[in-house]
């Protein structure tokens, strides 16, 4: 199991009476293979996230994973930023306004559209690592909310 520690550590810091803003929903085997028929070269971690963990928010509406890998167009509706024709897959957000996803033709590196500045903002980290960060849990477990 990929995620062991990331779920004791949600099942520690979440707060239990805020069920709605920490409900997930793990993924099904077909539902995964799905996906992966969908997008080759889906990131291992990701497909183990969805299973072990599951799509929906966390730490009270910190960040939440989407169902399903969408441009920003599909999930708006609207075609108003100019990504510079990066094809880069949402599979989740901050609840601010800024997306978080896969640039997939750039060996599924993980970004964010920061939408205040129109700016895609590309990390050097695995999913596993982004959304450890994304859960405010530092490389030791620890919580870092102030």
């Amino acid at each position: 199991m990929r995620y062991k520690e990331e779920i004791s550590f949600l099942e520690i810091v979440e707060d239990k009476k805020e069920f709605e803003m920490n409900s997930r929903e793990k993924w099904t085997n077909g539902q995964i293979k799905e996906l992966v028929d969908q997008h080759l070269g889906i990131p291992q971690d990701y497909l183990d996230y969805l299973k072990e963990i599951g799509t929906g928010s966390f730490r009270e509406c910190q960040f939440v994973v989407h169902g399903a890998l969408e441009t920003i167009e599909d999930l708006t509706g609207y075609d108003l930023y100019d990504l510079e024709n990066k094809k880069f897959l949402v599979f989740g957000d901050n609840f601010s306004g800024d997306f978080s996803g896969f640039l997939i033709e750039e060996d599924w590196k993980v970004a964010e559209f920061w939408h205040e500045c129109e700016e895609l903002h590309v990390y050097g980290q695995t999913f596993q690592q982004y959304i450890r960060e994304q859960m405010l849990m530092d490389e030791n477990g620890e919580d870092t909310r102030e």
